[in-house]
């Protein structure tokens, strides 16, 4: 169904399967983003220890989130 999106993205925290990623490049509208890529991005952006740090970057988030909603 035509939905109105133009592109898309798709992350996993593991990687994609072959028939995916021939489908994501036949289409020329998908990006998938993989572990390795995220984590480079993340290290990029975030610093290379964000691993150590996860649990407390999600808390931060959901705080921000939960006070937005009240």
């Amino acid at each position: 169904a035509e939905t109105g999106a133009s592109r898309g993205v798709v992350v996993t925290s593991s990687g994609f399967t072959s028939p995916a990623v021939f489908f994501a490049n036949q289409t020329g509208r998908i990006q998938l983003i993989d572990f390795e890529d995220l984590n480079t991005e993340f290290n990029k952006y975030i610093g290379t220890s964000w691993s150590d740090h996860l649990s407390r970057i999600v808390l931060f988030e959901q705080r921000k989130e939960a006070e937005v909603n009240l």
